[in-house]
């Protein structure tokens, strides 16, 4: 069943690093020199007037070549007085300003010292603001975490992979710049309704950043080893009752405590199980050291993975479309969206990979809705999951509505010999699993073709 007016999905793991700028694509020239009196064009910069300003922004090599080819046709190559004022030291403290409401902070921010005060102060002004709008729009460049396949096919969003255009921010950038720097750089802001909330806490968490510091009480760290069950003795309960509080987990400390201030009550345990859905944790109530690593975060702490999450959701496109799903992993939980908008229509719990077995990251145009789907299992998890089950256990495929066959779409199936099951751990046969209760797609299978699972 195929739709013209298909949702878009999109899965997110917020706690991955930002691709390469250059993975995203960088901006081509977003303005051209000007004509002189006589038609002729003008000459930019000489390119080693350029060549310090680069060296102080540390790019890398990808990086490096394109500001080297497209900065000497920024602003033209008079500087005129409204990019000189960007070089000022003035400038350099409204900008910074600026970028740190953005998220930016520490190392994100360094090249702004490192610009030299030689060289014509448009251009080192031109070179600081379109930096900084790159910066704004992808985030600080790294070299782990790409997520190749973001922008591979057909993916969400109005008019493509990102609406935005950076040829055109730039050239309302040098339109806005006479009307000051904030002007400038609003072109480059990303206005995903994910991106903007995550400013908007960020914005909040920081008016409010010292008194939360003077509040914050950490919770003692248990002993190697040490877990805490319902009904155990537990000297810190008070302070974990009035953490669990303070996140909105638990409503009233001191009934949850009763008279028992130094027992882990079960109502202590309920509250510590709310927190732990919410985290996209097992929730068992046991409060071990990961729970407890997960209260005991500071504010600091706190701003520092907003900050994290601000940048990895300049990933997202302006628009995704009216229609759209969005998988967060860490938290294990998706979001439907049916007429755009701010608040989801629909939210659910959902099963994501492991550590050492992630949920890929992609985001693509969903295709076909499959009714009582077949569940083609990939091999991998076939050979480390099912045949070790199978092997110790004869009727375990049948159980669960396992068959071994040559090819997914095949009509024969295989038994469940020791012969069989090798094939299926080597790869030289497959197992899918049938429709109905028991399959794991459950009776409604969306597919949207991907870099990790072309067919299904």
């Amino acid at each position: 069943m195929k739709s013209k007016n298909h949702p878009s999905a999109v899965a997110t793991r917020w706690r991955l690093v930002l691709p390469l700028l250059a993975v995203l694509g960088l901006p081509a020239a977003v303005a051209a020199d000007e004509a002189s009196d006589n038609g002729e064009a003008k000459a930019g910069p000489p390119r080693e007037e350029l060549a310090p300003l680069l060296d102080a922004l540390d790019s890398g090599d990808q990086r490096r070549g394109w500001l080297m080819d497209k900065l000497t046709g920024f602003f033209g190559a008079d500087a005129d007085q409204a990019a000189a004022r960007v070089a000022t030291d003035d400038g350099r403290r409204e900008l910074r300003g600026i970028l740190e409401d953005h998220g930016f902070a520490g190392s994100d921010l360094d090249w702004l010292g490192k610009l030299p005060a030689e060289g014509p102060e448009g251009l080192r002004g031109a070179v600081t603001v379109l930096h900084a709008g790159l910066l704004l729009r992808h985030g600080p460049p790294r070299l782990d975490g790409q997520w190749p396949e973001w922008n591979e096919g057909e993916t969400p969003g109005e008019g493509g992979p990102d609406t935005f255009d950076p040829q055109e921010a730039g050239k309302a950038a040098a339109e806005r710049l006479p009307d000051g720097i904030g002007a400038a750089l609003e072109p480059f802001i990303p206005q995903n309704p994910v991106y903007r909330k995550l400013r908007d806490h960020h914005q909040s968490m920081k008016a409010n950043l010292e008194a939360m510091r003077q509040e914050f009480i950490a919770i003692p760290a248990l002993e190697e080893g040490e877990i805490v069950k319902a009904g155990d003795a537990y000297p810190s309960a008070e302070i974990l009752a009035k953490r669990l509080a303070e996140e909105g987990f638990l409503d009233d400390p001191d009934e949850a405590l009763g008279d028992k201030p130094e027992m882990y009550s079960e109502a202590l345990a309920e509250a510590v199980k709310r927190f732990q859905r919410h985290q996209g944790r097992a929730d068992d109530g046991i409060l071990g050291p990961d729970t407890l690593t997960s209260l005991n975060r500071s504010p600091d702490d706190e701003l520092e993975i907003l900050r994290l999450n601000m940048h990895r959701a300049r990933l997202l496109p302006d628009e995704l479309g009216s229609r759209y799903v969005m998988a967060n992993i860490p938290s294990a939980n998706l979001v439907a969206f049916e007429h755009g908008g701010d608040s989801p229509d629909l939210a659910m719990k959902v099963i994501v990979g492991e550590v050492n077995r992630e949920t890929p990251m992609f985001r693509d145009v969903m295709q076909v809705v499959e009714f009582a789907p077949y569940w083609n299992v990939p091999t991998s998890i076939a050979r480390r999951d099912i045949v070790p089950q199978a092997r110790r256990d004869q009727g375990y495929l049948e159980r669960r509505g396992y068959e071994i066959v040559s090819s997914y779409g095949a009509s024969d199936t295989r038994p469940a010999t020791s012969g069989n099951l090798s094939a299926v751990a080597s790869g030289n046969l497959l197992i899918r699993q049938t429709p109905g209760d028991r399959n794991a797609m459950g009776r409604v299978k969306f597919l949207f073709p991907n870099h990790s699972h072309p067919t299904a």
